[in-house]
């Protein structure tokens, strides 16, 4: 209620942009549900632009109409579906067992398939164009398949190509003065 009744306040001028940071941190999921409701109707109903921090990236991809994700600096600005697009394609997760009819020859003849990964354990992984649309093509063909399992991008896989999976202490746009003096007694 509190965060709402700071946009409220902010909103009495009638400005043409606001600015928020991290509105939702803190709420639960049926407030949050609120606020995000309550941030739509007022983007909507006043026309004004909302710009604002979030570590949520669900969030960021219901509400946002371009999204700059950060590392130091707006290192990948872009559409949600343009920055999920951007991952290279749906992904397929197939077990199988030891002497199942899919090898990487076999794989390589489906224009579909981007990218064959083979794991221990009997896993596939691929990258593929529309999996719902595909993976039925795929699964005609494969014998002794144990499970499979398949996902689109998220936002949060695009977040983790653009700035990378761990954030290294050599990275001079992490950290502040305390962390630098704490570690280097400097």
């Amino acid at each position: 209620m509190r965060r709402r009744l700071g946009i409220a306040r902010g909103l009495i001028h009638k400005p043409k942009v606001i600015f928020l940071d991290e509105p939702t941190l803190g709420l639960d999921p049926s407030s949050r549900e609120i606020m995000w409701k309550y941030m739509q109707r007022i983007v909507r109903e006043e026309k004004i632009t909302i710009i604002f921090t979030t570590h949520y990236m669900e969030e960021a991809d219901m509400l946002c109409d371009r999204i700059g994700i950060m590392k130091g600096k707006i290192i990948a600005p872009n559409t949600p579906l343009k920055l999920k697009e951007s991952v290279g394609g749906d992904t397929i997760k197939i077990k199988v067992s030891p002497d199942s009819s899919l090898s990487f020859a076999a794989l390589r003849q489906f224009n579909f398939i981007r990218k064959i990964r083979f794991l221990n354990g009997g896993f596939i992984i691929l990258t593929v164009d529309s999996a719902t649309h595909n993976i039925s093509a795929l699964l005609k063909y494969a014998s002794n398949v144990e499970s499979v399992e398949y996902s689109t991008p998220t936002l949060h896989d695009a977040f983790l190509q653009s700035t990378g999976r761990h954030i290294t202490k050599e990275d001079p746009s992490e950290g502040g003065f305390m962390e630098r003096y704490v570690q280097y007694g400097k």
